[in-house]
């Protein structure tokens, strides 16, 4: 019975593309979600589709972008590189408020192990594709980071065997914080005034991390 609980164990680890050498079998306990700062409350917020925080100081604003039309509220984060973006009847202008860069910071744990195990070496197989997801706290910002990258050569990761770790990938990244203000094309009056932030992965750092 043990054994066959090996061999499923090692398909598992195929099947996300990670080759797991184990002094153990892994635990099943589960893990707290981590951020690379404490989360910040702000008075309103909206989360877009693709998981990005929208922030706004008052209520007016809030009632505005939901009175937005929901084209204009799901692509309203999409405009960051194109400063002056026209929506029908509106206007929406976004300018950059300020920026950070951020040396070896935590993303999120590794797609290639889900779970806890007392492994000796993470092998990691070329040509497939893995992720991570998280989040970072900057200038009153809850700023989604989400990566991904295509492993195009087969990488052997040391790890301690007497302690349970799963891979994690850190990075090096550039936070910006935006503003934007929608206006009525007709009236010229502010509709709505909204921040939110953006990240960018320069460099990554796949380790063990452990319990």
């Amino acid at each position: 019975m043990k054994k066959l609980m090996v061999v499923l164990f090692s398909a598992f680890f195929i099947l996300f593309g990670v080759s797991v050498t184990s002094a153990e079998e892994p635990s099943e306990e589960g893990e707290a979600a981590e951020s690379s700062e404490e989360s910040v409350a702000l008075p309103y917020s909206y989360e877009t589709l693709d998981g990005t925080i929208i922030y706004f100081e008052t209520k007016k604003d809030y009632d505005g972008f939901i009175a937005l039309p929901e084209s204009q509220k799901r692509d309203a984060t999409k405009t960051v590189n194109s400063p002056i973006t026209t929506f029908g009847s509106t206007t929406v202008k976004n300018t950059l408020i300020s920026s950070k860069n951020v040396s070896h910071a935590w993303i999120g744990y590794h797609s290639g192990t889900p779970d806890w195990t007392k492994a000796s070496r993470y092998t990691l197989t070329v040509g497939k594709t893995y992720s991570a997801t998280g989040k970072y706290s900057y200038s009153d910002l809850d700023i989604s980071i989400s990566y991904s990258y295509t492993n195009t050569v087969s990488t052997a990761i040391p790890a301690d065997s007497t302690r349970y770790s799963r891979l994690g990938i850190w990075g090096d990244l550039t936070l910006k914080k935006w503003k934007t203000v929608s206006r009525d094309n007709y009236t010229g009056a502010v509709v709505s005034t909204w921040y939110f932030g953006t990240s960018n992965v320069n460099a990554r750092y796949i380790e063990p991390k452990y319990k």
